[in-house]
């Protein structure tokens, strides 16, 4: 049986623990500021009325191609938008733990918006399943190279069929390297080299205390559970679920949940910390 607290016993954890992963969905990126997207006022939900269709047709790879000036717009404002944003006081507390528990530790998260990194935390110790908005590849693909770009410098561009983002390669249509809907076209080099260092860590690490600190990833979008079940069954992590939905936030014992946003969790789990 966990504590009757399970605050406490949440904190009990990650004072105990040797290896710290950190998994996070759009649920952690919400308290920067950055839409869930989902629902009818969010950025999906809005754009769905526009043009009547569910997100599941709209962003795709065939809706790019069909659309390219529209959805390069949509692009371009949208890092111009996320370079605004500072990451919340959560980011911080994490780092502030990983320095004081001295944790080795690994970030695994579905969100593209950066905000570990710009956080400070290690790029090498980063698993962007989704890949990450700042980076492009080429839409048809020719090739499989992702590099990084600012293209948010064409928001500021009157666009037009002539005047797009060209691959350097082939001469032909890019686009962000962030995997979408309906994707056949997604370059994986990039996040491929970060799983293969998440894996190396895992084996470096397997005999290790490891817990997970699961936080916004609710259960529509499986890959972060995927990898919460994964590190449970072959590497006997504890698991602390964070999450304002109490359905999405349920675990069962001896794993914990938190019912309440990424940022107040970590606020009040930080209050143990400097106690």
């Amino acid at each position: 049986m966990v504590s009757e607290n399970p605050w406490l016993q949440a904190f009990e954890y990650l004072q105990n623990a040797e290896v710290l992963l950190l998994l996070t969905g759009a649920g952690m990126s919400a308290d920067s500021g950055i839409p869930t997207y989902r629902g009818e006022d969010g950025s999906w939900g809005r754009w769905e009325k526009e043009f009547n269709k569910h997100i599941t047709e709209l962003m795709t790879p065939q809706f790019i191609q069909e659309n390219p000036v529209y959805m390069w717009k949509k692009f371009s404002r949208g890092l111009a938008h996320l370079k605004t944003v500072e990451p919340h006081l959560g980011y911080h507390i994490l780092w502030q733990w990983i320095q004081k528990f001295d944790y080795q530790y690994f970030i695994i998260t579905s969100n593209v918006d950066g905000q570990f990194q710009k956080a400070g935390f290690s790029p090498q110790q980063v698993y962007e399943v989704h890949g990450a908005s700042g980076y492009l590849q080429c839409a048809t693909p020719c090739w499989d190279k992702v590099w990084q770009e600012d293209y948010s410098i064409y928001a500021e561009v009157n666009l037009d069929e002539m005047n797009l983002p060209q691959c350097p390669n082939c001469g032909k249509l890019v686009r962000p390297n962030v995997y979408i809907f309906q994707d056949k076209t997604f370059v994986p080099t990039r996040v491929r080299a970060q799983k293969n260092r998440l894996e190396d860590f895992l084996t470096i690490h397997q005999n290790k205390k490891i817990v997970v600190l699961e936080i916004g990833a609710g259960a529509v979008v499986k890959t972060i559970r995927h990898w919460t079940n994964r590190l449970i069954r072959d590497y006997q992590a504890q698991v602390i679920r964070i999450n304002p939905n109490a359905g999405d936030a349920h675990i069962v014992e001896p794993h914990l949940s938190l019912i309440d946003t990424g940022l107040k969790a970590l606020q009040k789990l930080n209050e143990f910390v400097i106690h």
